[in-house]
């Protein structure tokens, strides 16, 4: 099974199209974590109006950044298996099918990972992430070779005992840091783990997205 981490901060624009494709996602053995960062627009009124299903688990907190929200969903996770997915993006629906197949392929590795595909949210263009020598595979991949190609954090699973484990003050990703908090966390992990990337586009991320930090 998977926990799912979904930090939110006013997507109340996006987020009933990113928790619909968690919740048609062929493989259902998950819980979804929503983390409300103190959103102050009407996200959470979303989820409760379009949403009911008994995975779906959500916790508030007063504000305090992308990075805190997603160390509370890790502490919070039930399962091994730790999804991480932003609130403006969205995943195919053999995602997690083509991340158990990973797992069940690589037992032993840590981080599974991807390839993507990455959007333009208002005009709807966009380009594949693909390392094409590994196109429609699944392999262990060395990512300190090309570390540019690596899977952005709404691709990735990883296995919550990694991250207690490099990470034992809780703090994978680095409290209050705005932009590439994501990218210090899982380049450290990759001196710890094996990757296994899974050579088929099925995340999308979107930029270009109202109130988005990396975009701006």
């Amino acid at each position: 099974m998977f926990s799912i981490v979904i930090p939110l901060y006013n997507k109340a624009h996006t987020i009933k199209r990113t928790i619909n494709s968690v919740l048609t996602q062929t493989y259902s053995n998950f819980e979804l974590i929503i983390i409300n960062d103190g959103s102050t627009d009407k996200s959470i009124n979303i989820i409760e109006k379009h949403f009911s299903d008994n995975r779906i688990k959500i916790i508030h907190q007063a504000n305090q950044g992308v990075s805190l929200a997603r160390n509370r969903g890790i502490r919070e996770a039930v399962h091994e298996h730790i999804a991480f997915l932003d609130g403006d993006d969205e995943w195919k629906p053999i995602f997690l099918e083509k991340i158990t197949e990973a797992i069940n392929k690589y037992p032993e590795a840590g981080i599974y990972g991807t390839a993507s595909w990455h959007k333009n949210y208002q005009t709807g263009s966009g380009n594949y992430s693909l390392l094409k020598k590994h196109k429609e595979e699944i392999n262990l991949v060395d990512f300190s070779s090309y570390p540019y190609s690596f899977p952005h954090t709404s691709a990735l699973v990883v296995k919550k005992s990694i991250l207690l484990s490099v990470f034992s003050d809780g703090n994978a990703f680095i409290p209050h840091m705005r932009i590439r908090e994501d990218l210090t966390c899982f380049f450290q992990l990759i001196f710890h783990t094996d990757i296994v990337y899974i050579g088929f586009p099925l995340s999308i991320r979107y930029n270009q997205v109202e109130k988005q930090i990396t975009g701006n």
